[in-house]
């Protein structure tokens, strides 16, 4: 089977996480770094996640896994060590039709939470479609070697710079052509080697010059399609 890859926009979402266990909490942190709001069911909590419902970062409910938890919820994670409780999570998340993802049981996932590797804004998601996590960890350690901080500065800076771009270069085909120019110049080995100010200087420095040869290329079309006569 072939999965679909997504990215989720989970800020001031409810997701349900059942389990209280250290497989849990990982799953509760990545959520509240995606901003989402976090709902735990579960009969005991690690110390980590009690701290978590004691500051007011995460709503929790001790207890067995109910059908009613699922409320509310845009998404359900079931992060516990009993299968028939997993089970049942994902029945009854299929029944309200929400999407479901069990810690290690692919068969009952209707999503899968793939290793992700992150830069600021870029983000690597791998997956092996649940038939080996073992795998996907060991091909984002490889490819986490390879991709630094500089591609999340990098990604920073081409949307800072994006509205200059857009002024400067109203040609949408051009203004796609600068951005690709950009990601292969000298910003990126500016950038690597910590010179911030440097790279954006330049970036500027390079769109200015293609914008002027842009302007030049649409005077010759227009002339080129008896456009002004000089």
């Amino acid at each position: 089977m072939t999965y679909y890859p997504v990215f989720l926009d989970l800020r001031d979402r409810e997701v349900v996480v059942v389990g209280g266990g250290t497989v849990a909490e990982r799953k509760v942190r990545a959520l509240l770094e995606a901003g989402a709001r976090v709902r735990v069911v579960s009969r005991t909590f690690v110390p980590s996640l009690k701290a978590l419902a004691e500051c007011g970062r995460i709503a929790f409910r001790v207890g067995e896994f109910e059908e009613a938890d699922l409320e509310g919820a845009w998404l359900i994670i079931s992060a516990t060590d009993d299968a028939e409780v997993n089970r049942r999570v994902a029945e009854a998340a299929a029944r309200h039709r929400r999407f479901c993802n069990v810690a290690d049981a692919p068969a009952f996932c209707s999503f899968l939470a793939p290793a992700v590797i992150r830069r600021g804004a870029v983000a690597i998601a791998i997956s092996t479609g649940g038939q080996s996590p073992a795998l996907a960890v060991h091909l984002k350690q490889k490819i986490a070697a390879i991709i630094g901080p500089e591609y999340g500065a990098l990604a920073e800076l081409l949307s800072h710079m994006r509205p200059l771009v857009q002024e400067r270069i109203p040609d949408p085909k051009w203004r796609a052509e600068v951005f690709h120019r950009l990601v292969e110049s000298e910003v990126f080995d500016l950038l690597r080697a910590g010179e911030r100010s440097a790279a954006e200087a330049h970036a500027r420095a390079l769109i200015e010059r293609w914008a002027s040869e842009s302007s030049w290329s649409e005077d010759l079309r227009d002339i080129a399609s008896g456009g002004d006569a000089l």
